[in-house]
């Protein structure tokens, strides 16, 4: 098992009916059962805010699934949480086809689930696990719903997926498992398919090494000078949702940034690194770019940044970091960016936040922290569209 570097330094899950005229924005005006029932006989729902947030619990093996309440409150989804893999430290849902993924490092494995849109329950797939490389770590699938990747961080490389987009099962691409460097850790996709980034993270030299992404098979090819480098110890990354910038924690320095040139190319942000609280693990960024979110481990607190449309450039929140739970490792928004949610592996719950729209302020929500399984350590959402496909933030 890999020993973390870091240590160094309900279902009352609630349907909204927010067009029904019973009660405000944050009491169910319906149940799962009559949601159902009303899919089942093809009736249309509008107006139904089913979000839904999935937690890999490190230390208990299992995924924590709960339904995001109007108000950002989180409620624990029926019979949840679900086993999964030894070690679970990657979690990605496959748009389009209601598939959730996870990366169990200790079992070398892929556990895979299709979400049940209307409650949010997860089911394992045919044929999982999957095998994986030694000790796989980030996921990141590829915004057609067609293709998974995962970094096997003792390995140095990363294997490549087809999905089965009727049934989830997954095929190894050919020519998988695709060469990195050492230890890579946390990876993306581009959000409009072309690239994939992975951080390597394992060294005080780090590094971002950048594929180009086969729109057909899925194979991965290196960047023209790639990897690039970055500062010390990158663990996760995330890119824009507009394809343009890559953001890569960095235990030393803080937050890495870099421009998407042509051909995948990354040039780094003028100003970079970015300062962070200490020992910063995970980074997304919001809707639009308007805002990106760090989860300090060290610090117990969550920075938060301004980006530069143009640039990229960060620029620290006021009142910036704000507190979280005791170490920090994952940090997720929702699809809207109206919330954003941190896994705090010390404490073992999620803290949810209110995302100020106008100047990327957090606020805690309500009944904030929601408890976890053991080392809450990796995050996703994804909200219903069209009362069929549960659809995660464009990232």
């Amino acid at each position: 098992m890999r020993t973390l570097h870091v240590l160094v330094s309900a279902l009352s899950a609630a349907i909204l009916l927010s067009a029904c005229g019973a009660g405000n924005g944050s009491t169910p005006a319906s149940n799962t059962s009559n949601v159902q029932a009303r899919l089942a006989h093809g009736a249309v729902v509008s107006n139904v805010p089913r979000e839904y947030l999935y937690a890999a619990n490190y230390g208990s093996d299992n995924v924590s699934a709960y339904a995001i309440r109007a108000n950002g409150a989180l409620s624990v989804v029926t019979g949840s949480p679900f086993t999964a893999g030894t070690q679970p430290a990657g979690v990605a849902i496959a748009p389009g086809y209601n598939f959730l993924y996870t990366a169990n490092e200790d079992s070398n494995n892929v556990s895979g689930y299709s979400i049940n849109v209307a409650n949010g329950a997860l089911t394992p797939v045919s044929g999982s696990p999957f095998g994986a490389g030694d000790e796989p770590f980030g996921i990141a699938i590829h915004p057609t719903g067609k293709f998974v990747y995962v970094a096997n961080y003792q390995e140095g490389n990363v294997s490549g997926y087809t999905i089965d987009t009727s049934t989830g099962n997954l095929t190894q691409i050919a020519g998988s498992p695709f060469g990195s460097e050492q230890d890579p850790d946390g990876m993306a996709v581009t959000p409009d398919g072309k690239f994939l980034y992975v951080s390597n993270g394992g060294n005080s030299g780090g590094s971002v090494s950048a594929y180009s992404i086969n729109q057909t098979s899925g194979a991965l090819t290196q960047v023209a000078g790639s990897p690039f480098s970055a500062g010390g110890y990158n663990d996760a990354l995330a890119i824009d949702p507009m394809s343009k910038f890559v953001y890569a924690t960095d235990l030393i320095g803080g937050v890495d940034a870099f421009a998407i040139g042509n051909g995948g190319a990354l040039t780094v942000v003028s100003g970079s690194p970015f300062s962070a609280g200490t020992d910063p693990w995970a980074v997304n960024v919001s809707k639009a770019d308007k805002f990106a979110f760090v989860a300090d481990y060290g610090s117990n607190n969550v920075s938060a940044y301004t980006v530069n449309l143009t640039s990229g450039a960060l620029t620290a929140v006021s009142g910036s970091p704000f507190s979280a739970g005791t170490s920090p490792r994952g940090v997720v928004r929702d699809y809207s960016s109206k919330f954003a949610y941190v896994a705090n592996y010390g404490s073992n719950n999620i803290s949810g936040f209110k995302i100020n729209p106008t100047n990327g302020a957090l606020t805690a929500i309500s009944g904030s922290p929601f408890g976890a399984g053991t080392n809450a350590f990796a995050l996703a959402t994804c909200r219903v569209v069209a009362l069929t496909t549960c659809k995660p933030p464009k990232l």
